[in-house]
């Protein structure tokens, strides 16, 4: 019997199969939050930032795809916004993707606890968070105007909305999953 090689043909088929389920998941984890940011809104804080729009994808995709798939599009998300628009800043950058990693690792665990598979969205969302916090903690320079606490804190309590938008999105994610 041969073996197989990464250049046979199931195995071509099977990157570019998992190529392209990257490329959906990169495409529309830089879309959707393009979108909602477009929804008109006069608070000082964007309404991304309120919604979580950011984790949505990543969220749907953690649930559907496997781990190197989401971890390379997410990872890429935050860089190459920051290299189209210019926003947000290189240090909101490195701690973004750390969350979108995190989170993406995060929701594909507890997805195999029956118990609590139902918040992995807000679960993922705060365990992504206390993973910057820390790096705040641990390299100040990376946010030197706020506490890791103060940074912390301050996404909590923009982010309520969005909780319990991940929290929906989850519940979808389940029903259809059961179908």
């Amino acid at each position: 019997m041969k073996p197989q090689t990464l250049f046979s043909p199931k195995y071509q088929a099977l990157g570019q199969v998992q190529v392209m389920e990257a490329a959906v998941v990169f495409l529309a984890g830089l879309a959707i939050p393009f979108f909602v940011h477009l929804i008109p809104y006069s608070g000082s804080v964007p309404l991304g930032t309120h919604l979580l729009a950011v984790f949505y994808v990543p969220l749907v995709a953690a649930v559907l795809f496997k781990r190197s798939i989401v971890l390379s599009a997410v990872a890429l998300v935050p860089v190459i916004k920051f290299l189209i628009t210019g926003t947000p800043s290189l240090n909101i950058v490195l701690l973004l993707t750390i969350e979108l990693m995190v989170f993406v690792w995060v929701v594909q665990k507890l997805m195999t606890n029956q118990k609590i598979k139902w918040l992995v969205g807000p679960l993922g969302f705060l365990a992504a968070k206390s993973s910057s916090m820390l790096v705040v903690l641990i390299i100040p320079p990376i946010l030197p105007e706020v506490t890791a606490w103060e940074f912390g804190w301050h996404a909590l309590s923009n982010s309520i909305y969005g909780l319990l938008v991940l929290n929906l999105i989850t519940f979808l994610i389940m029903e259809f999953k059961k179908a």
